[in-house]
């Protein structure tokens, strides 16, 4: 394989990894949180004159079901690439860099994404979230969650693989 002089392939010749969520899924979750929100709201209305400490928790936890729907929502992320060098995600907000990773885990991970795998990284970085796709807290960055299972291994071997063959990897 033809390599730039300082050792990485050129562009054309780089692998380039997708992982998206279908559109679907993502509407799928937005009506469904929507409507556990909306039903738990209209439970606490009803149950406030009579036991008003379970109203206030009903509420808390409709308040907290709208809000994760409306991130689904705002959410402009649906797709993940990985091009050798960066992991990117199509609303353009850089996860990462190849050489701020420290290791890629796919096995059983107790806060893994469930059909992803978990980065490490060698420094912390800004909490962000995509849900259903990505979210990176501190030093650990998630993929996955409303992706296929298949696509996650992909993209976590790519990820493996460009690790193992940087220099000093």
């Amino acid at each position: 394989m033809a390599r730039r002089k300082d050792g990485r392939p050129r562009d054309e010749e780089r692998m380039i990894v997708e992982i998206a969520r279908p559109s679907a899924v993502r509407w799928l979750v937005i009506l469904s949180l929507g409507a556990m929100g909306a039903l738990f709201l209209a439970m606490s209305v009803s149950i406030v004159a009579r036991q008003p400490l379970v109203a206030l928790a009903l509420f808390a936890a409709a308040l907290g079901l709208l809000f994760l729907g409306l991130a689904t929502l705002r959410s402009g992320a649906s797709r993940l690439r990985f091009d050798g060098e960066r992991l990117t995600d199509d609303s353009d907000v850089e996860l990462c860099r190849l050489d701020e990773i420290e290791s890629v885990e796919r096995g059983f991970v107790l806060l893994k994404p469930s059909t992803g795998f978990l980065i490490t990284l060698r420094a912390p970085k800004p909490f962000a979230w995509a849900p259903g796709l990505w979210w990176r807290w501190g030093r650990k960055i998630g993929v996955g969650g409303a992706t296929s299972r298949a696509a996650g291994k992909m993209m976590a071997e790519a990820i493996s693989l460009a690790l193992a063959q940087r220099p000093g990897g």
